[in-house]
């Protein structure tokens, strides 16, 4: 097996202003915008959320 290499997409977004506001890196900012999280208020519920804040699985 050969070495793994992660890919990441070019989707734009303040990757460096999102990374400060939520204390996560630039990097880590980017997965979740990859993620099409996209709003402040979802990036906070995508970091921070608890039980209440998960989709029903029916």
């Amino acid at each position: 097996m050969g070495e793994e290499r992660w890919m990441l997409h070019t989707k734009r977004a303040d990757f460096e202003r999102i990374g400060k506001q939520f204390s996560v890196s630039p990097v880590v900012a980017r997965i979740i915008r990859n993620r099409d999280v996209e709003s402040d208020e979802d990036i906070r519920r995508y970091l921070s959320g608890g039980l209440s804040d998960l989709y029903s699985p029916i």
